[in-house]
């Protein structure tokens, strides 16, 4: 199943992505933009609230970083089951 992170060429909110991807292990396209090229109606015309990024696996996109890492965290098994562990990880996804 094809995966590709869409962001730009900064670290920003695309970078925790990119490593819990790098982290998890899985292989992805990483589509990096710069700020003179947007927006690229291609991309832009996908994206619900006109923002990156956006994770696209398969036929399925996900847009805003922490729905992103939330996902991810979850299939790499990194969220735990402490409601207290679980909101210690948000304030780590959400600065």
């Amino acid at each position: 199943m094809s995966k590709k992170l869409h962001y730009f060429d900064i670290n920003g909110d695309g970078e925790f992505i990119r490593y819990l991807l790098h982290y998890s292990r899985e292989n992805f396209e990483d589509i990096r933009y710069d700020f003179k090229s947007w927006p690229i109606k291609s991309v832009e015309d996908s994206l619900p609230f006109g923002m990156l990024p956006l994770y696209e696996e398969g036929n399925r996109s996900l847009t805003t970083p922490i729905a992103i890492a939330r996902y991810l965290a979850g299939k790499a098994n990194l969220i735990p089951s402490d409601p207290w562990d679980q909101a210690q990880l948000d304030f780590i996804i959400c600065n």
